[in-house]
């Protein structure tokens, strides 16, 4: 059972088994949060575990969530950073998939990377977790909210749900790499012949470094058709050559 004592979590298990490391995931932030706000990161926390537990025996990697503690929502676009300098960011489903040869099995480290968002520092004073990163193993990373906006989703390029792919998880269109496009940037964004278009400058395509640089463009729907949630992927509509890829407006 798990039960708030004052403005405390108190956690008492009885038929339900907690895995050790969700607990001490919670625990660390005792000081950070109230007690309403840690149980419901406890029980996600739980909902992660039990959702995880029919892909351990299958997948190689470790898989690390990225949750706000405040929303329980998924952050993307997390770094974590090992002692030998080995990058991953997390997916629009705020998912790791973790696998290091060398490194499985054991206790590893991790700096993290969040512009805008809170962990408690290590000994160091740096923003880190030690996880053991164990193949099937699933962990959770709880980070304090401090910047005024929410991090939603990242829109362009490739990868969007990688990690969520990699560990399993079942994944639709919004998936796929949309105008071939590997990354963009200098957006803008206006109302035009009952849609939005949205331009861009510089373009990465797959087979060369200057792919686009003519200006890319795409559309979507107004919000009110329907098809837009800030909450989820948005469905860009590039305009594309005879290859599907995003083609110069200029």
């Amino acid at each position: 059972m798990i039960t708030l004592k004052g403005n405390k979590l108190a956690a008492k298990v009885g038929f339900l088994e907690v895995p050790s490391r969700v607990m001490v995931s919670v625990f660390t932030f005792g000081q950070f949060m109230d007690g309403k706000i840690a149980l419901r990161a406890l029980v996600l926390m739980l909902m992660i575990h039990l959702m995880s537990c029919d892909r351990a025996a299958e997948t190689p990697y470790y898989e690390i969530n990225i949750i706000d503690a405040g929303t329980g929502d998924p952050v993307p676009m997390v770094g974590l950073r090992t002692i030998d300098e080995v990058r991953y960011f997390s997916d629009n489903a705020g998912r790791i998939a973790f696998f290091e040869e060398g490194q499985m099995g054991q206790k590893t480290y991790f700096q993290i990377d969040a512009p805008g968002y809170y962990h408690e520092p290590d000994a160091t004073g740096r923003m880190a977790v030690s996880l053991y990163t164990v193949a099937g193993g699933v962990d959770s990373i709880l980070l304090q909210r401090r910047n005024l906006a929410k991090r939603l989703h990242r829109i362009t390029g490739t990868g969007r749900y990688r990690d969520s792919q990699l560990l399993g998880y079942p994944t639709d269109s919004q998936a796929l790499v949309r105008g071939g496009v590997l990354g963009q940037d200098s957006n803008l964004a206006a109302r035009y012949r009952g849609k939005i278009l949205w331009i861009w400058g510089d373009t990465f395509l797959p087979g060369a470094y200057q792919g686009n640089f003519s200006v890319a463009g795409a559309t979507t729907e107004l919000p009110k058709a329907g098809n837009i949630d800030p909450r989820k992927d948005i469905q860009l509509q590039y305009m594309v050559d005879d290859l599907g890829h995003s083609r110069p407006m200029i």
